[in-house]
């Protein structure tokens, strides 16, 4: 009969409504517990709020001159700012692309170990030397990427010119006052044993030994930063009781410009500072280094020569590698890398061969004319 089969419609209707119930009562009950969860995922905030904090994000990071970089802990690149595309169009460092530079991913190690940040570092990539900060993100303790900053070094030069300009006054002030600390004693001691001959002659001989360098630098080297680097040498040979020798016969007449006499200075100073602290390593207070430098011809020429241990021929190569170094302690390793990275802005070469003073003898060698040089 009809009535009978509306009714058992009815009763099915109801029946299914009733299973219907449980699914949407456990749905609602999930629902509520998904969207708390959420909500303490996102901090509470709501799309249009995740929205515009992401917008404000990336104008913040845009708007910061250093190259900020953020890495993941596989060692991929996550995100750059302006800045970075800008400094790595050369795909250097790309989003998606894995950290390959090996002194780099050292100091990324180092920071996920440790879960502290490491700061001012050297790194050189390509062509050109940066300084770097390292941040970890941490979540829980944990180590989940890294941040990092990005300088180049022309940029902190700009900045830091006058300071170091101070630095490096003040540390030939204090090689030339703890040496003449030293005389001082010395010719107050033969004044108080009235030897008055002794002491005249140590004072003459000082006075004559400083005059004949000045003078000896400023007739023998046209560039006037040059010279500056070599007197700063001499002084601090003299604190760390090395013979700094400069050849008598050497001549330096060429102009440079001022970049290029930056990136020399880097080389000159890098490779006499090696080579004083391998002479004092060896020979102590008998250390002893010979620089000589030339501009007949077509080039200009540096030998640095020492009696250090030397530097055996499978290690020629290797020495120049970023990050490698024979020292203890923190920021060594750059020194030699950073003189292969000027030479090559120089157009320049460097050898290595035996000294005949026992160690190593570094010859610098780079054209005149480095514009035409670069171009051809």
């Amino acid at each position: 009969m009809v009535e009978n089969v509306q009714d058992q419609l009815s009763n099915y209707k109801m029946k299914i409504i009733q299973l219907s119930l449980i699914p949407i009562s456990v749905g609602i009950v999930w629902a509520i517990f998904i969207a708390r969860r959420l909500k303490k995922l996102i901090l509470g905030l709501e799309p249009e709020e995740i929205s515009f904090l992401f917008q404000e994000r990336e104008a913040t990071l845009d708007a910061i001159r250093y190259a900020t970089i953020t890495i993941n802990i596989e060692k991929q690149v996550t995100s750059m700012n302006k800045r970075a595309r800008e400094l790595f169009h050369d795909h250097q460092l790309m989003v998606g692309k894995r950290i390959v530079n090996g002194h780099l991913e050292k100091l990324i190690k180092i920071v996920i170990s440790t879960k502290e940040g490491q700061f001012n570092r050297k790194l050189l990539l390509g062509q050109q030397l940066y300084i770097l900060d390292l941040s970890p993100i941490l979540n829980h303790n944990d180590v989940r990427g890294i941040v990092l900053t990005i300088r180049t070094v022309s940029e902190i030069e700009q900045l830091t010119d006058e300071f170091s300009e101070i630095k490096a006054f003040s540390e030939n002030m204090r090689a030339q006052n703890h040496e003449f600390l030293n005389k001082l004693n010395t010719i107050y001691g033969l004044l108080s044993l009235k030897q008055y001959d002794r002491a005249m002659n140590i004072i003459s001989s000082e006075v004559r030994e400083r005059q004949d360098i000045i003078s000896f630098l400023m007739s023998s080297v046209k560039d006037p930063l040059i010279a500056a680097c070599l007197l700063g040498k001499i002084n601090r040979s003299k604190e760390l009781q090395v013979i700094l020798e400069i050849e008598q016969e050497s001549n330096l007449n060429s102009s440079l410009k001022p970049e290029d006499s930056h990136h020399l200075v880097s080389v000159i100073g890098n490779v006499i500072d090696n080579a004083m602290e391998a002479a004092r390593q060896k020979n102590k207070n008998k250390g002893q280094v010979k620089v000589s430098f030339t501009d007949l011809g077509k080039e200009i020429i540096f030998d640095i020569e020492d009696n250090g241990p030397g530097i055996p021929h499978a290690m020629e190569d290797i020495i120049f590698t970023d990050g490698y170094t024979t020292k203890n302690g923190e920021n060594h390793g750059i020194g030699l890398a950073i003189v292969k990275n000027s030479l090559g802005l120089l157009s320049g070469e460097i050898y290595i061969d035996r000294s005949y003073l026992g160690g190593a003898r570094f010859t610098i060698v780079f054209p005149k004319d480095i514009k035409a040089e670069k171009e051809a």
